[in-house]
């Protein structure tokens, strides 16, 4: 069942900002989310990858469950690459500063080019 602090983790990054402060933004769709200094409206980045994780999840699950047997591995790389792919859409909304100049675009690109050659073998299989 896992211990406290890691459930606890978990309720807080869904109900509130987690373990990374976002971005303040004026947008209608921030939310009120304190940094532990300057409580304001925010990017809900949390949310939204904690969303993903469950789209990503519920289709792997379904292609493992109900689509032709997939080739070993593919969903399980799929779905790893595809939440890469998310998370790195997701880091100029946080507040944290980046450690390199290509890091993000590195990862981006290679997590895309996993993903699509994922699809690939998925499909000629």
């Amino acid at each position: 069942m896992g211990n406290s602090s890691d459930r606890d983790q978990g309720i807080s990054k869904i109900v509130g900002n987690g373990c990374c402060t976002e971005r303040v933004t004026g947008s209608r769709w921030g939310i009120w989310a304190s940094d532990g200094r300057v409580g304001a409206r925010r990017a809900p980045t949390q949310q939204l990858e904690s969303l993903a994780c469950l789209v990503i999840g519920l289709a792997a699950v379904l292609l493992v469950l109900h689509a032709p047997r997939p080739a070993a591995g593919t969903v399980f790389i799929g779905a790893l690459a595809a939440y890469t792919v998310v998370r790195q859409l997701l880091f100029p909304y946080r507040a944290e500063a980046r450690r390199s100049t290509f890091g993000r675009l590195a990862s981006l690109l290679a997590a895309g080019v996993v993903l699509l050659a994922d699809i690939i073998i998925a499909i000629a299989t």
